[in-house]
């Protein structure tokens, strides 16, 4: 891998290339969730799904809830761009967490989250370019009405 000296969590992200390969939603929560860390001095931060959805400015007018919050940090933490570092609840940290125990945890429930590695973002783009050009882009679960199905990657 790239000899790469840590700045911050959102300098990453976009340097990586993976923002790009991503639609709004899940780009303004990811883009939310690295500012959260970098507040933070690190790749960690703490936060409840309620917190990310109010500070992702989507909260008061309804674009964004706590919901699908939940549904969307699902999904980064899926792909291993986060992954959950502690909480209380439910959920075992240690091993994979299941959607239903995911769930479970209510929307003012404190989570400490961590964001994966530089090399994980330059991977995971590269991964999605690759099945692009091969036309077999990823698909992740609809997390928004069945009426306008999302794809995380364009």
């Amino acid at each position: 891998m790239v000899e790469h000296s840590f700045r911050n969590v959102t300098d990453e992200l976009e340097g990586s290339g993976l923002l790009d390969l991503m639609y709004p939603q899940y780009q303004k929560l990811l883009t939310c969730m690295a500012g959260m860390a970098d507040e933070c001095g690190g790749r960690e931060f703490p936060a409840t799904h309620a917190q990310i959805a109010k500070r992702s400015g989507g909260y008061h007018h309804g674009s964004i809830t706590s919901e699908l919050v939940s549904e969307l940090v699902f999904d980064f933490i899926r792909l291993e761009i986060v992954e959950v570092v502690s909480a209380s609840g439910p959920v075992t940290y240690r091993t994979r967490i299941g959607k239903n125990k995911w769930r479970r945890i209510s929307e003012d429930e404190q989570t400490t989250y961590r964001f994966g590695s530089y090399d994980r973002f330059v991977e995971l783009a590269e991964e999605i370019r690759r099945m692009q050009d091969n036309g077999d882009a990823p698909l992740l679960p609809p997390v928004v009405p069945r009426s306008s199905p999302m794809r995380t990657v364009r």
